[in-house]
């Protein structure tokens, strides 16, 4: 068996709190807190979970436009852990991101021919050849020659978005981080801008961390998910095993929040208790389990005691006490039929049971 493209290990990412006249480190936000994740060659890995947990914080980082605190990011094999200027200009020859924001990524002042050759010159193709790769490249993502003299507000959102795709492109990648690309877009230009990504990938054989908020996204695309909160990473596993079996409170809560359009959708949707309160700030993060402040299901255990990341039956890796033999007791008091719904035991579907 080949080893993943891309492995993730222990990764963090503390910003310091500067305070005082002096400017001196008071504090720290830790945006991401020891994520642990691998990708496999043409495959998906979706990044989910609320704005401000930390997603696109772990895509800064792996790519090296923020360094890392402490763990390890390895790409074929390599560490590339706060990179080295040389290394970084090997890197992204291989490995490219692509942004939330379509019209910020690109400069006003360059029609989008010159916008996609800039990587191409950067690559060496000759000026002669140059007009032909950018037509190429506009066609690989459903546009035409005629975008080749048109400037960025002359384009629509969808059509933006095709061009920063396109420009990824140019340098070959074989890692695309994709950091809420559609999350922009209207509904219907997000479904084409994923059928895009899906028959790139098919073609070239892309691999892609697919970062969003937007759960509805995922369930068809990404071959494999992690639910972040609060810089850790709560439960991943099988995309399929995890929106049918969510195992994990903040699973099931994003899940059941899922829009749906029909009864047979509706009836997928997991059952779940009402979260509390706000998501904390990264910079007082709860002690023990920091899911326990927002948890239907949190016991006095959950407030003291950090879970452990456990594979469960063979299925997703869970970071929950109600997974964990010893803290079996803890949950007593909690009615069966809660723990059953979080553990996912034959509840798959929105009843009414008692």
């Amino acid at each position: 068996m080949s080893e993943p493209l891309l492995e993730v290990e222990d990764l963090e990412k503390y910003f310091p709190v500067k305070s005082g006249i002096i400017k001196r480190t008071s504090d720290h936000v830790k945006a991401v807190d020891g994520v642990s994740f691998d990708i496999d060659r043409g495959e998906t890995l979706a990044l989910i979970g609320e704005s401000g947990s930390g997603k696109s914080t772990v895509a800064r980082t792996i790519i090296g436009l923020t360094g890392a605190t402490g763990g390890t990011v390895r790409f074929d094999g390599e560490d590339i852990t706060n990179a080295t200027d040389e290394q970084l200009a090997r890197l992204r020859s291989r490995v490219q991101m692509v942004f939330q924001d379509p019209t910020s990524s690109l400069n006003p002042r360059r029609t989008i021919g010159k916008s996609l050759a800039v990587p191409l010159k950067a690559r060496g193709v000759p000026k002669s050849d140059l007009r032909e790769r950018v037509v190429d490249l506009l066609e690989r993502v459903e546009l035409n020659d005629e975008y080749w003299n048109k400037y960025p507000h002359e384009l629509s959102g969808g059509q933006k978005q095709r061009v920063n795709i396109a420009r990824a492109l140019a340098v070959e990648p074989e890692l695309l981080l994709l950091d809420e690309p559609t999350s922009a877009l209207d509904v219907s230009v997000q479904a084409k801008i994923i059928a895009l990504l899906e028959d790139l990938q098919e073609e070239f054989g892309l691999t892609y961390l697919f970062i969003t908020h937007d759960l509805s996204l995922v369930r068809n695309f990404a071959d494999e998910t992690a639910v972040m909160y609060l810089g850790e990473i709560q439960e991943r596993g099988p995309t399929q095993e995890v929106f049918q079996r969510p195992r994990h409170p903040y699973s099931r809560a994003l899940l059941s929040a899922i829009p749906v359009t029909t009864d047979e959708e509706e009836a997928y949707k997991p059952r779940h208790e009402p979260l509390r309160g706000e998501i904390p700030s990264p910079r007082d993060i709860p002690t023990g389990c920091r899911f326990h402040t927002r948890c239907p299901y949190a016991t006095d255990a959950c407030s003291t005691d950090e879970p452990a990341f456990v594979a469960v039956d063979a299925g997703p890796s869970v970071r929950c006490h109600i997974y964990d033999e010893a803290y079996a007791d803890a949950f007593d008091d909690v009615p069966d039929v809660a723990v059953a719904a979080v553990a996912g035991e034959g509840v798959a579907s929105n009843t009414n049971e008692p």
